[in-house]
């Protein structure tokens, strides 16, 4: 048997006592990219005003902020007075906060945001509800709501919170780790859009856009597959990576060189990475950028090419002997016939080709008409790529008198169940 594309060597390294929060997510701002904000309130509680201190900020609650929008103290201010307020990471809606009124309600409307592994962030006082419902999927940059001064507050302010386990933590924005009242810190909280899988791309047109024609996510054996990831409101350099997977396994990865943003900012930025002839199977692509602060997923797009049946059958032969495998991995039928001595060995060579999933055998043994036995092989990993052909060879040991038959059936499903099709069929002769 052998690799279609190359021999893949795996190096497995084991890690012992693993520490969760090396599973952090990449926080950035959680407000409008590209302005700057005046944090009232630092870690601890203390605030702009000299000598006062917010409750809200001690205890469970020390490394939570507020950041405000004062048009005139930071620059470049965002002139509208009630900025968006984004998330600070991808995730999953937790929790969402209704109560606009009552000071004891204390967040307001706002909600909390699940990014996996006991991380969540907090985000309260939104003018209006937030834009997501509970279970919803939320992308890095999304709006989620604008800046307010609803529930337990005196004037519009965001107040955030990055939580593991319930317990406040430390805040990190792209390296950003120490939090003053009184300063002013920049967002560089992009927006991720959207990825598109689709025949053939376009552009750039006049404002450097680029578009995804006839898209779908079924593709023929052998397509040349197109994708375009699009993000606006860079104000950062950044690069983009995308790894793909066939079946579940690593196929391959590519990382684009740096795009040196400038001064001024980008309204969008696309990437436009390409799978040409895609070989049959289940593929999945994660699109990651990084801003700055390392690799950060956005997404994850899935690609189905499918055929009827993932491999082809070639023939089967009944075998004096069997020699093989060779420097290629082929097996070799000594003397076919259908003609055997009472007392000999039968071995049986089936071959299959252009293989592109997991597979496994299984052989039903009758000698005149009488079944004798069954053999199942366990599964065979095809990896990525696919093989070029493998074979299968059950033998008849000590084969006495009499009618052969042998019925093999293939499972190419590899989806935890029995689906076996059947194959081909063997007869031989023993005298």
């Amino acid at each position: 048997m052998k690799n279609l594309a190359c021999v893949l060597a795996f190096l497995f390294i084991w890690l012992a006592g693993v520490n969760v929060f090396a599973q952090a997510p990449n926080l950035k701002m959680p407000l409008e990219e590209g302005y700057s904000y005046l944090l009232t309130v630092e870690p601890g509680g203390a605030t702009i005003w000299p000598g006062v201190y917010d409750d809200f900020h001690t205890g469970t609650f020390y490394y939570s902020i507020d950041f405000d929008n004062p048009t005139d103290s930071c620059a470049p201010f965002i002139t509208n007075e009630y900025p968006f307020v984004v998330a600070a990471a991808s995730g999953t809606v937790k929790r969402v906060f209704t109560n606009p009124n009552n000071p004891l309600g204390g967040y307001g409307y706002g909600g909390e945001i699940d990014h996996g592994n006991g991380y969540t962030t907090i985000y309260g006082h939104c003018l209006d509800p937030f834009y997501f419902s509970v279970g919803e999927s939320i992308v890095i940059g999304e709006n989620l709501c604008i800046m307010g001064s609803t529930g337990n507050s005196t004037g519009s302010h965001l107040h955030f919170e990055y939580r593991y386990n319930g317990v406040t933590q430390p805040i990190n924005f792209q390296g950003v780790t120490v939090f003053t009242a009184g300063q002013c810190y920049t967002s560089g909280n992009y927006i991720y859009n959207s990825t598109q899988t689709c025949e053939y791309l376009t552009g750039p047109d006049a404002n450097w856009n680029y578009y995804c024609n006839n898209i779908k996510s079924v593709f023929d054996p052998w397509d040349d597959v197109q994708i375009l990831a699009k993000f606006t409101n860079l104000v950062t350099d950044h690069r983009f990576k995308i790894e793909a997977y066939r079946n579940g396994y690593f196929a391959w990865d590519y990382t684009t060189g740096w795009n040196i943003v400038g001064s001024g900012g980008w309204d969008s930025a696309y990437f436009y990475p390409s799978l040409y002839g895609a070989i049959p199977g289940s593929w999945s692509f994660n699109i990651s950028i990084d801003d700055g602060g390392g690799f950060t997923q956005v997404d994850i797009v899935n690609v189905e090419v499918p055929l009827n049946q993932y491999y082809t059958y070639n023939w089967t032969q009944n075998c004096s002997y069997i020699t093989g495998p060779d420097s290629n991995w082929h097996y070799y039928c000594g003397y076919p016939t259908n003609y055997f001595t009472n007392g000999w060995d039968v071995p049986v060579l089936i071959k299959i080709s252009s293989i592109y999933s997991d597979y496994r055998f299984k052989v039903y043994v009758y000698k005149d008409n009488v079944y004798q036995w069954t053999d199942t092989t366990s599964w065979t990993s095809v990896g990525a790529w696919g093989w070029n052909y493998a074979y299968f060879n059950p033998v008849i040991y000590d084969a006495t008198v009499g009618t052969w038959n042998l019925y093999i059936y293939i499972d190419d499903s590899d989806d935890g169940v029995d689906n076996y099709d059947y194959l081909t069929y063997s007869q031989f002769y023993v005298f």
